[in-house]
């Protein structure tokens, strides 16, 4: 082996052995955000320990705001689920319930209830329409106290059944005297429709006290009566003055009529026929087609018909172009003209203007005036 000079060195120090390539790993400092609250010793970890949390806090409201999401779908579904079941079950209790009219107000739940279970099992039982004395107190707060007005000695109640075939076997008890009073039962809904007005009488005049009773005794020798209502005020529960009596038969109303100005409560009573309101917009049931239908195009869209409005507004303005013409009378030589007075030979007076007054004034003013 051949020395050379430095080669000691260069075995010591390892110069001519092949490099190994290094890679270099370069740690990021961590940026710390500033915070007003004060952290006294240890800022650094303090600061590690906020920053973590608010990383796992994002982390948490993204997975919440997904499982929110899901729990959102399901709720809207289970929402709908629930209108559709209250809904069917609304109408399902308005047609297994009752309404009872002309109750005394001294009956209790209990009471009623005795009265309609021989029809079947009943559900609930709820007063309602009650008479009250002060206008400041509820209607709840009169039917506990049992504090009503003196001048009433009725009132009103709901009754709901199990089935429908209890609540249509009720409607046998529509005519029952209780304490001196024709009760009146009726369906909660309208499905069988409006009485026959042809079988009623409009009775008007009354005072504001007058009962159902009143009218029961007043038209009991006509025929016999279905029901008796008066129309009475939703706040107070008193009269407004007039009432219908519903008959079973068309020969009771023409003795009915015949009664027009007799005396209830000391009033001359007026008695009149129930003519049908012409006004009143035709039902869709009663009706082929239904009422105020719109022309539609093949696509559903709604189609304006614009040939009356055109002809209408054509007719509009040929009236007001023949009343703005105006009319030539042909004068006759032949005729002559009334006189009507003498025209003035007076000229108008032409305006002055103020300004061109003061102005000549002052001219006049400032002019030189002639030496003598």
């Amino acid at each position: 082996m051949d020395y050379k000079i430095g080669s000691l060195a260069d075995l010591i120090s390892g110069a001519n052995t092949a490099k190994k390539e290094v890679q270099k790993i370069v740690i990021p400092q961590q940026k710390f955000e500033k915070t007003k609250i004060s952290l006294g010793k240890n800022k650094r970890k303090k600061l590690r320990r906020l920053n973590e949390k608010k990383i796992k806090d994002t982390i948490g409201k993204a997975n919440n705001i997904s499982e929110d999401n899901e729990s959102d779908e399901e709720k809207q579904e289970a929402s709908s689920d629930t209108k559709e079941k209250s809904e069917v079950a609304v109408e399902d209790t308005s047609k297994r319930t009752i309404f009872v009219g002309n109750l005394p107000h001294s009956t209790k739940k209990l009471q009623l209830k005795k009265l309609f279970i021989k029809y079947g099992e009943i559900q609930s039982v709820r007063f309602r329409n009650a008479p009250v004395a002060d206008p400041k107190t509820s209607k709840k707060v009169a039917i506990i106290k049992q504090e009503f007005h003196p001048k009433r000695t009725n009132i009103n109640a709901f009754v709901c059944f199990k089935t429908e075939e209890s609540a249509n076997k009720a409607l046998e008890a529509n005519g029952l005297v209780i304490e001196e009073h024709h009760l009146r039962v009726d369906l909660a809904t309208n499905e069988k429709g409006l009485h026959d007005n042809t079988k009623a009488i409009f009775v008007g005049n009354l005072d504001f006290s007058t009962e159902e009773d009143h009218l029961w005794s007043a038209f009991k020798d006509c025929g016999n009566i279905e029901s008796v209502r008066i129309v009475r005020d939703k706040r107070t529960s008193m009269g407004k003055g007039f009432g219908y009596v519903n008959f079973s038969a068309t020969d009771a109303v023409e003795l009915a009529l015949k009664l027009d100005g007799t005396q209830i409560k000391e009033r001359a009573v007026r008695i009149k026929r129930i003519q049908p309101n012409q006004n009143k917009k035709p039902s869709q049931e009663s009706s082929k087609q239904p009422y105020n239908i719109k022309k539609r195009d093949k696509f559903g869209n709604k189609v304006r018909d614009r040939t009356n409005r055109n002809l209408k507004r054509k007719s509009l303005q040929d009236e007001f172009h023949n009343t703005n013409k105006k009319v030539k009378i042909e004068k006759d030589s032949t005729v002559r003209t009334v006189f009507e007075g003498r025209k003035s030979d007076k000229k108008k007076k032409k305006s002055v203007n103020k300004g061109d007054l003061m102005k000549k004034k002052m001219v006049k003013r400032l002019a030189p005036k002639a030496k003598e």
